[in-house]
């Protein structure tokens, strides 16, 4: 038995891609920030302490981050895989349902 739909809309998918696009865009900027303040605050002199690059908060930030980052480009993955069975018919359309005759019950 397959798990793969028998239909999905093709609109849903590509509006739920561009939104996880903008997701991932925006995680991994404030990854980048995270991990580039970290960086800037080991060069302070006097030295700080504790160090962000020891604290642990900013290990589970990043690391939270890290996690999120890479589910969001699970799904994406998961997503483009489905739309493009979708385009190519292996999986229906609901946007535009397949009509068929109803044969005679009698």
């Amino acid at each position: 038995m397959s798990d793969q739909p028998t239909s999905l809309s093709l609109s849903f998918l590509r509006s739920e891609l561009s939104e996880l696009k903008k997701d991932h865009e925006a995680f991994v900027i404030a990854y980048d920030a995270i991990c580039r303040r970290i960086v800037e605050s080991s060069d302070h002199s006097p030295a700080r302490s504790p160090k962000l690059l020891e604290w642990s908060g900013s290990r589970a930030v990043c690391g939270t981050l890290e996690l999120s980052i890479h589910a969001i480009e699970r799904t994406i993955a998961e997503y483009e895989s489905l739309a493009k069975k979708v385009e190519a018919g292996d999986i229906q359309n609901s946007d535009r349902p397949h009509l068929s005759l109803v044969g005679d019950t009698e």
